[in-house]
């Protein structure tokens, strides 16, 4: 038991159950460094904690991750005016979150998802099951339907229609 202040000029170790060095503070580069699945602990319940190591989820897994997990009541809340995950090398954004503003998803370091004021915009292809649009679309380009189109109310074109069902082509003007 220590009590008072205590002053190290070296390393110093901290062991834990296996009696070996769990976390180490290095002097030489001001780090304190924790080995695979020893883990900061925050809350009176230990709810929120931050380690890198095996799944929890798979503990016969060889794979070793970096987690971030909170398992309490309230939100894991992240306070920024901006946000951004990047890769590893910080090299690229996976996302970015504005204040007040747009959300933009990237793939291979492209924008192809960005919200704004007035709704999404996405580009590249968009590949769904079922799209039910209500109000005004606007489709510019070559639009392809594989299947049936079920149209009810309005339609409007400003362009010539074609439709190739299996008894040949039909155009509308």
């Amino acid at each position: 038991n220590v009590s008072g202040v205590s002053t190290f000029s070296d390393d110093v170790e901290f062991h834990g159950t296996s009696g070996i060095s769990s976390i180490t503070f290095d002097k030489s580069d001001d780090s304190l460094k924790f080995i695979a699945n020893a883990k900061l602990k925050f809350g009176n319940s230990a709810d929120f904690q931050i380690y890198h190591g095996q799944s929890p989820f798979d503990p016969t897994s060889a794979d070793q991750h970096s987690y971030i997990q909170d398992t309490g009541t309230g939100d894991l809340v992240i306070l920024s005016n901006e946000v951004a995950i990047r890769n590893a090398g910080e090299t690229e954004d996976m996302a970015r979150f504005f204040e007040g503003g747009r959300v933009e998803l990237r793939y291979d370091g492209s924008r192809k998802f960005e919200t704004s004021g007035v709704g999404v915009t996405v580009t590249g292809l968009t590949d769904t099951d079922t799209l039910l649009v209500s109000g005004i679309s606007t489709l510019s380009g070559e639009v392809g339907i594989g299947s049936n189109l079920l149209v009810s109310g309005i339609s409007t074109f400003n362009n010539d229609v074609f439709f190739n069902g299996s008894s040949g082509i039909t155009s509308i003007r």
